[in-house]
């Protein structure tokens, strides 16, 4: 497997979970929903004012974990926040609607994309063993 047909798994807009680092050393697990894989890499969304976002500046390390399509999908690796302001508009302008109505404009409550920049993807079909790749 590569990413592309990750993607092709994934589709848009699956809903898991992402676990980060808390402040003090441990997991901390939420609901979150994937955006879409792009140049290889898998985007998400949230707030620079929500404190899932200093954790994750504070320490990069995370994985997102979701069932889709009859596999048990993490990606793990380290996040990168989306720096260029015409990329974050794009991934603005093609979000899920449920996450948009969120962010009303791209410069709302503190709107910012962020992305996995590399790591491993760990996936099973159907209950069997688990597989990786890098990225």
């Amino acid at each position: 497997m590569d990413m592309q047909k990750l993607s092709d798994i994934m589709g848009k807009f699956c809903c898991g979970n992402l676990a980060t680092i808390s402040q003090e050393g441990y997991p901390d697990l939420r609901g979150w929903k994937f955006q879409f894989i792009r140049e290889g890499k898998p985007f998400f969304t949230t707030s620079n004012e929500k404190n899932v976002y200093r954790q994750m500046a504070a320490n990069p390390k995370a994985t997102f974990a979701c069932s889709v399509n009859g596999y048990e999908v993490r990606i793990m690796g380290d996040v990168k926040f989306a720096e260029d302001p015409a990329l974050i508009e794009e991934i603005y302008n093609t979000m899920d609607a449920s996450v948009r109505k969120l962010y009303p404009t791209v410069d709302s409550n503190g709107f910012t994309a962020m992305y996995f920049d590399h790591g491993i993807v760990k996936y099973a079909k159907d209950g069997g063993k688990f597989e990786s790749f890098t990225f």
